[in-house]
Formats: C-alpha cells, structure tokens, sequence
C-alpha cells in the first residue's frame, strides 16, 4: 500500500517537475487562446484558420532567427488579436518583460481596459498565471505583474514610458499615428527600440494601417523587410496572385454584382470563393533573403468584408482625394500617394476644347463661381460643372477697381448677373447658382456686399490652412455670416484632376481656347505641397507659393469656385435644373426691382437696411462710369 502510495506521489511530483512542451504561437493560440465576447464578434476559441494571411505572420514570432517584423495590414483584419496573442504567448510560455506602445496614453489605457484584460479574463491559463498572488497595488491598467515577467503600455507621446526599464518583447502598434518627434526627445520608435539591446533574443514588433506614402512609417518599414504580399490560390486556375483593386469588376451601378476576376486565367470569384482563394493563400516575399521579415495584406481578403460593402464605399469617395486616401489606407491597407505637386501648365494648356462663354456645351448643367479680391481688382473664374463630375472653365475676368469701393464689387456683380453673356449651345442662359468671394482684403466691405447679395447665393469665404474640414459654416465678429474653405484639400483635388488623362472621366477639366498662358502658369506651378509638424508632433501637408512674388490668384479663385460647388452639391446631384430655374427667377426680380435697375443699389441708403451692415460699412461714393475696367483672359 505505501509503495503503491509513494509512485503515485513519484508520478505526481514528476509531472509538475517536467517542462511544459514549447509550443509555437499558433500553436499556443489555438489551443489555448479564448476571443472575448465583449470585443469580438465572433467570440469562443481562437482559429488560426480564420484569419490565414495571420498565421505566417505569427510562425515567425517562434522563429529564433527573427528579431524584427513588420505587418502593414487594412483595418478590422485582426491586428489587434495578433498584438494580444503575442503578448499572451510569451506571458504563458516565454515570461518576459513586455511593452506595448500605443499612439497616445489614452489610447494605451484604453487597450489595456478594453483588450488585454478582457483577454486575461477569458483565456484560462492568463487568468489563473495573472491572479496568482501578486497584490493590486503592484497591477495597474498600464502595468501587469505576472510570475517572471510584466506588461507595460505606454503612449509614443510620453518620451517618460518609452525610456524606462529593458524589453525583451517590444509591440509597436498603429505607428503611422505616432507623433513625429516625442515631446521634443526624438523618434518614439527610434527611443523605445534601444530598450530591446540589453536582450539578444529580443523581438520587435510593429504593426499599422498606413497612412501617406511620403511619411508612413509602417511603409518604410515594410520596404525595408522582405516586402512579402498575401497570395490567393484562384479556385479555376490554381495560380497565386496578389489581389488588388484593380481587379475588382462590377456592372454600371449594381454593387452587389461585385467580383475579383483572376489576373491570370479572368476567372471570377464571389465572396464565398475569395475566402476559399484565401484559405490556400500564402506569402510571396519580393526579398526572401532578407532577415526583417515585413508583411502585407488587405480587405479583398478579409473574412469580415463584403465586396459590395467596399464597393460602395469606392463608390461614395467620389474621386476625391480627402476621401480616396482613407479608402486605400483602412481598405487596401497601402499608402496613399499624394500627387498633388504641381503640374505642367502645357501639358494643361492642351485641354482646351472649342467652346466660348455665348456657346457653353450643353453637358454644363450649372455655373459657380469664386473670386479673389485684392486692393485694385477682383479676379474671378466662373466653372461650369456637368452631372458626371468634369468641369469647364467659363470665364476668367478681371476688374480693376479700388476694392474699398462698392462700385468696384457692383460692376463685377452686374458682368455675373445683369450683363450676362453665359449662354449654351441650346440656348438657355446659365447663372452662377453659388458663388464664393475671398474676405481677406477689405474684409468689412466684402461681408456688407455679400449680406446685401445673399438672395444670388454670393456668400463670403476665409480660407483656412492645413487639415481643416473641406467647407463649413461660420459667422463673423459683426454677424455677418462666411463659409471657412479648407483650401489645401480643394488644392490638393485640382492638381490630382489636372493630371487626369481621359477627358470622360469624373474630374477632367477643360479649357476654353484662347485662355492667356500666364492663367495657366497660376493654376499649375504657383505653388508646391510641404510637410509641416505641429507643436503635437503630428505631421500635416499644406501648400505654399514657391516664389512669393508669383501670382497665384487663378488657383485661389478655382478652390473657391469649386467650393461654391460644395455647397450645393447634394441638392445640384437630385435637381440642378431646380437651382438653375430658381436663380434665374431671382435675377429677374433683381432687375425688376427699379428703373434705374441694379446701380442704384449701390446707395449707402439701401445698404444700410440690415442692422448687421452698420458695423460694417465706411462711407460709400456713388455710383461711377465702368470703362474699361474689365479684362478677359
């Protein structure tokens, strides 16, 4: 009985002395790996085989002979599950210390309360190795106690956290949002990646949605690695390709008619079949040699994804850049480029179509116009815009005047709306429906003429520099009301339109001939995009004039005129012939108003009607002869 006793407790004491078996991550994280209900929507035990375009990615953290990896991956394809099964692998298997870096503090706490406890809770073996006796004043929400090893989180902003204690596991998530420089110390990456040297066996782990292609982080790093895209095996041919927008084919406004044709043998591939491609996909590295081992992959192969749902999405970003960029970041997982540098004014000049301002092509289905006003003139550009996006360039004018008087915005008012000579090839005579005119000069002047000419939708405009919204409305210390133009987004759209090559596509603009050179010299090369930090580290893109002598008034006046078109957008999509009856029916009254017609409304009298106006009008001189002031070009 004793001796049956004693190999009982032999075997007992044996069993608790032997190592535990080394698994790999995937290994680990199928077997002991639990999704939390609170976060996934898919919650239960973690399948490697769900997300197959992961499983490489994680078979090189068990691989001893790589230190750094990078994954440059589309939104919502389970990052965030591979940060969490890394750390959860080395704190069941590999006790370690471990940080992982967030782009801001907040945003760490927030993973910690959201993510990593929720996985601590769910998962078994976490819950027990973390709740083996340490008290809770040694486990904070950014830092976590386990037997041999911690978790750390920290925010790239704080230089403090990044600096403190050696690494063996370093997780750099989201990197593209990190400020550029951390409170005046440097680099976030390049601090927190000194903490690793004190490990040989060290990893250091960055994973991100990209954002530019001149300052995404993640891209240069997967540039530097072996640069390895996730290939679907295609269900008719039995070939790899790398699955890319391009070849995502769908009927003429029928989304759900959306399918993945193969590069290679132009089989088509639904939903159901792209995740098959997908489950016998692999990596095809363009550097296999190379020791960092970088990887990429998008939504095309998300088993979360719809193909109608992205198509849509392409769909709503309407050519426009400020749209289109977060489109190939959070849905095709690549960088945006930015093409918007300049352009060349001859190659522009060359897309000049046989119209003129009495014989406007019919495809114009309305006109905006935006203006800029200097001390003795406003230049002003009127557009024309057609229902499948493109636009025409109406007119060009200058009107030389002192812009400290009325007569000078009257006599320009009266060429858009009395003096009008803006006719189409059928006959119907058009009038700006919205026009913009810039308050940076003689501001007070500007909102007193634009509240007295709200009824022909003349509003006032700021432009506003950097990331800024692309219009929106405010209203003035003296009430008058104004639109603030982000102009680097509208300029930012007219250079990525001048380089459209197909005269059919949404965003070509056309040009009268006859249009002076020197307009086009303006538009294309007057000025150039920069990067600029902000005093939070975060890097944003605007643009300045190369010579600060250069004209660039044929650029203004084109965002404004295109912003003038914003505010109407969404009503000109359902109804333009609406907005074009409803103007032209305001003109009419306008003209009917006096005999002595629309001159007489620059009297001071009238101008002083709105209480608002009082603050804002000087004396005003009567109305003079207009000769000679107006220049074409």
């Amino acid at each position: 009985m004793a001796s049956s006793v004693e190999n009982i407790l032999r075997k007992i004491a044996s069993q608790a002395l032997k190592p535990r078996p080394k698994l790999s991550l995937v290994e680990w994280a199928d077997n002991y790996r639990y999704l939390s209900s609170a976060t996934s929507a898919e919650p239960g035990k973690w399948r490697t085989s769900r997300t197959p375009y992961l499983k490489e990615v994680m078979e090189s953290i068990s691989d001893d002979n790589v230190s750094e990896i990078y994954l440059m991956i589309s939104s919502q394809m389970g990052k965030s599950e591979f940060i969490l099964n890394v750390i959860g692998f080395h704190c069941h298997q590999e006790p370690s210390p471990i940080l992982v870096v967030q782009p801001t503090e907040f945003a760490a706490s927030s993973f910690s309360k959201e993510r990593l406890s929720n996985m601590i809770a769910d998962t078994p073996v976490l819950d027990k190795l973390f709740n083996s006796g340490y008290r809770d004043s040694e486990n904070t929400i950014m830092f976590k106690k386990y037997p041999g090893g911690y978790v750390s989180l920290t925010g790239a902003n704080s230089p403090t956290g990044l600096a403190s204690r050696p690494i063996r596991i370093l997780l750099l998530d989201e990197v593209d949002r990190y400020p550029l420089v951390a409170k005046n110390e440097g680099s976030p990456i390049d601090i927190v990646k000194r903490r690793t040297a004190n490990f040989h066996d060290s990893s250091f782990i960055c994973v991100s949605t990209p954002t530019t292609e001149d300052d995404s982080k993640i891209y240069e790093l997967f540039l530097s690695g072996t640069q390895s895209y996730w290939n679907i095996k295609c269900i008719h041919c039995q070939d790899y390709f790398y699955p890319e927008w391009k070849h995502v084919n769908w009927l003429d406004d029928q989304p759900e008619t959306a399918k993945i044709v193969c590069p290679i043998c132009g089989g088509l591939h639904d939903d159901n079949d792209r995740l098959v491609a997908s489950q016998n996909g692999k990596y095809v590295a363009k550097f296999p040699e190379r020791l960092k081992k970088s990887f990429h992959s998008n939504a095309l192969v998300s088993p979360w994804a719809k193909l109608k749902e992205m198509v849509e999405e392409f769909i709503a970003c309407d050519n426009q850049p400020s749209k289109l960029a977060p489109f190939k970041n959070t849905v095709l997982g690549l960088p945006y480029k930015y093409v918007g540098e300049s352009v060349g004014d001859l190659t522009v000049s060359q897309r000049v179509k046989d119209y003129s301002i009495n014989n406007i092509p019919n495809a114009v289905i309305l006109l905006t116009a935006g203006a800029d006003v200097q001390g003795d003139r406003i230049e002003c550009e009127v557009l024309g815009h057609t229902a499948d996006g493109r636009t025409y360039s109406i007119d060009y004018m200058v009107v030389n005047g002192d812009t400290k008087d009325l007569a000078t915005f009257e006599e320009w008012k009266e060429l858009l709306f009395v003096n009008n000579e803006y006719v189409r090839e059928d006959g119907i005579r058009l009038y700006p429906s919205s026009t913009l005119i810039d308050s940076g000069y003689n501001t007070k002047i500007v909102y007193a003429f634009c509240e007295r000419n709200k009824r022909l939708k003349i509003n006032a405009s700021k432009g506003i520099a950097g990331p800024r919204a692309m219009i929106a409305y405010s209203r003035s210390p003296y009430g008058a009301s104004f639109y603030k133009v982000g102009v680097d987004i509208f300029k930012e759209q007219i250079y990525n339109n001048l380089q459209i090559s197909d005269e059919n596509k949404e965003g070509y603009c056309f040009f009268p001939h006859g249009r002076d050179q020197d307009y086009f010299i303006q538009l294309c090369q007057s000025e150039t995009r920069v990067s600029t930090v902000d005093n939070r580290g975060q890097r944003y893109f605007h643009y300045v004039k190369k010579n600060k002598n250069m004209p660039n008034e044929a650029l203004d006046c084109r965002v404004y005129a295109m912003a003038a078109y914003e505010i109407i957008r969404p009503q000109a999509r359902r109804d333009a012939e609406y907005i074009i009856k409803k103007q032209q029916i305001v003109i009419e009254n306008m003209q009917k108003d006096t005999e002595i017609g629309v001159k007489d409304a620059i009297n001071e009298e009238i101008y002083k009607e709105r209480a608002t106006i009082n603050k804002l009008l000087p004396s005003v001189s009567k109305y003079a002869a207009w000769s000679n002031n107006v220049k074409r070009i």
